[in-house]
């Protein structure tokens, strides 16, 4: 005689019922007696992961996980040693005469037994899911990455460099750290493997995005020859170790390499110098061979003026072009002050000094401390949210500042120079208040910002959120002999702010939260935590480069990302005045058309004048927009230094 068991039925319509002669169902599939499944399927592997997930959050009127598996309506088993076959209680010829059993209104210690261990098995295939999910990410993104290498390589403008012979001595070392001490390449060797940050920067640059340029004007006596400027580049290489550096891949990583034969791209450019900063932005480079950098120089009108308003009979600009993956904005600066103190050498016949600066080693790495745990919650919140539940929903603030359609994939730059006395009276007013420029200018953004959402609808906004990223100098963590090695050593920090009318009443209180905020997170080290993971943020790089296609609203993650350089006046460092060369201005700006903010905010002190302006992409930011913006924010500056007032 055959054993029955009980099986709870399930909370479910009745499927239809395949029978066979003899009232029972047909028995070409074999069921466990476990889990009344067939044997040769697991129940997690063969349906589809929403049911899954429906499972943990979904519980039945019983109190037990609900049949979500769609498995067919059974209340009693019955095997023998020969096969496994299911019974129906009262089965009849007709699916209807099945009688239903209702499940207890109070369950067994069995019942609820299995309900927990239903949860926990569910919980536990979700994370492995999730963590497989990310592999394949991770595997996918590099391989799209390299194919779009691959199909972007050729032609490359910098492998054709007619004219541009490399650099004499051919075998020259440069020097740079590798595993806690000093070691020396010569060309084809293998340096050492990119950070967490470099290598985000460095798919970056594969995908066209994140180029920095850096500007520097100069005057001079007589007019910069082609020849002088390029010898001073020969002998700038020399001296700057990361201008002869690449990027390949060495097994699974990515690493710096010395580029197999040095070559420098420089040419003379005879257009207007906002047209030449344009297409040195929106360069593309080779990392396998590089270079990674290029050079263009304009001789200027007499009548034409740099950014902070010189004009000069011989004004000369000449723009870098450099890949964010070797360089920050301090590095780009030493780049620009060593290239004109070697100009002046030239010309004074002094003997040029030898390489003085090495390729640093991202010391603040070693310092991190996260738990695999906190890096899973962070990228599940910063970024693999934002992607698949948000959709810009917390930078268009639920849709009332709409993103463009229809526009076009570039990087546009607005900026502004203050007068001496209003940047001397914003600098007084900050230190009254005890607050930072920093933190000052954040606050005005985001008021500015806040003002342009409200302008936006005749509704009253109570308040929004405005999320921004620092750009950190991880120099501050370095040994004190170490703070002037170039490469890039920086790292990105997402902040939050609330905006509403009552903290606008009170600015400065609100900018003093900020400062003390940003300064207790960069005491406590908490902004090195998400070094581990940083390269996370280029997932959201395809996507915006399939909607770029598509004219379709990116994906965004942030307003605006911060770079702020402070007074920069010592580190361009000054001309003596025998000098036939000074610098006499500067400009720096960074495109991100593919990344997922909304513009980038610039801001830097050079010889007693502020200096602000923003890189807005045309793809996340309207023209109108980026205007109304940016003219409010420069007012509410100037009010501030004037009258300590928003108005």
């Amino acid at each position: 005689m055959s054993s029955l068991i009980q099986v709870e039925p399930a909370c479910c319509p009745a499927p239809t019922v395949l029978h066979n002669s003899s009232g029972l169902r047909s028995p070409e599939h074999n069921f466990d007696t476990s889990a009344g499944v067939p044997r040769n399927q697991s129940i997690w592997t063969s349906l589809p992961i929403t049911y899954i997930l429906t499972a943990i959050v979904a519980t039945n009127s019983s109190g037990r996980s609900p049949d979500f598996l769609g498995r067919r309506p059974l209340t009693e088993y019955s095997s023998n040693s020969s096969t496994s076959q299911l019974k129906l209680l009262n089965a009849t010829s007709e699916p209807s005469s099945i009688d239903w059993k209702r499940p207890s209104e109070n369950p067994t210690t069995d019942e609820r037994s299995f309900h927990w261990l239903h949860v926990v098995k569910t919980v536990i295939w979700v994370l492995v899911l999730l963590y497989i999910s990310v592999v394949i990410g991770k595997i996918a993104i590099l391989a799209m990455v390299t194919a779009v290498e691959c199909r972007r390589i050729a032609p490359n403008p910098a492998n054709k460099l007619e004219g541009m012979p490399p650099v004499t001595p051919v075998n020259f070392l440069i020097s740079g750290e590798n595993d806690g001490k000093m070691q020396q390449w010569g060309p084809g060797d293998w340096m050492r493997p990119l950070g967490g940050v470099e290598m985000m920067f460095a798919i970056g640059g594969w995908l066209r995005s994140l180029n920095t340029v850096q500007a520097v004007y100069v005057t001079s006596e007589k007019p910069l020859t082609r020849q002088l400027v390029r010898q001073a580049l020969d002998l700038l290489v020399l001296r700057i170790p990361v201008l002869s550096t690449c990027i390949d891949r060495r097994g699974t990583r990515f690493w710096y390499k010395r580029m197999a034969q040095t070559v420098i791209d420089f040419e003379v450019c005879d257009e207007d110098t906002a047209k030449v900063l344009f297409d040195v932005q929106a360069s593309s480079y080779n990392l396998s061979t590089g270079p990674l950098w290029k050079v263009r120089m304009v001789r200027m009108r007499p009548d034409e003026e740099s950014p902070r308003g010189v004009v000069d009979e011989n004004q000369t600009m000449i723009a870098f072009g450099i890949l964010h993956v070797i360089t920050d904005a301090t590095t780009n600066l030493i780049i620009c002050k060593e290239l004109v103190n070697i100009i002046n050498d030239l010309l004074q016949n002094r003997p040029i000094s030898s390489p003085s600066y090495t390729l640093s080693a991202p010391h603040a790495e070693p310092l991190v401390d996260s738990t695999k745990s906190y890096l899973l919650a962070y990228f599940w919140k910063r970024f693999f949210k934002v992607i698949v539940f948000d959709f810009n929903k917390k930078t268009t603030f639920k849709g009332l500042v709409p993103l463009p359609k229809n526009y076009a994939v570039e990087t546009r730059v607005k900026k502004h120079v203050f007068p001496e006395d209003v940047t001397s009276n914003l600098i007084k007013k900050c230190k009254e208040n005890s607050v930072t420029v920093h933190s000052f200018l954040v606050t005005v953004a985001n008021v500015a910002y806040y003002d342009v959402a409200r302008q936006r609808t005749k509704e009253n906004v109570e308040e929004v959120n405005m999320y921004y990223t620092d750009c950190i100098n991880l120099r501050r963590f370095y040994p004190q002999q170490e703070k002037e090695h170039i490469g890039c050593h920086i790292t990105m920090y997402e902040q939050k702010a609330t905006v509403s009318a009552a903290k606008m009443v009170d600015f400065w209180g609100t900018a003093k939260t900020i400062k003390e905020k940003l300064h207790q997170d960069i005491a406590q080290k908490t902004c090195l935590k998400v070094i581990p993971i940083i390269k996370w943020a280029t997932i959201i790089f395809p996507f915006n480069i399939y909607r770029n296609r598509k004219r379709a609203c990116n994906i965004t993650d942030s307003h605006y990302i911060t770079t702020n350089m402070g007074d920069v006046t010592e580190l361009v460092g000054t001309s003596d005045a025998k000098d036939p060369v000074h610098i006499s201005d500067i400009y720096r700006s960074v495109n991100g058309e593919q990344a997922g903010h909304l513009f980038t905010y610039t801001c830097h002190t050079f010889r007693k004048r502020l200096y602000v302006s923003i890189d807005y992409c045309g793809n996340k930011m309207t023209d109108t927009q980026a205007t109304e913006f940016f003219n409010d924010m420069i007012q509410k500056i100037t009010n501030l230094a004037t009258n300590g007032t928003l108005k």
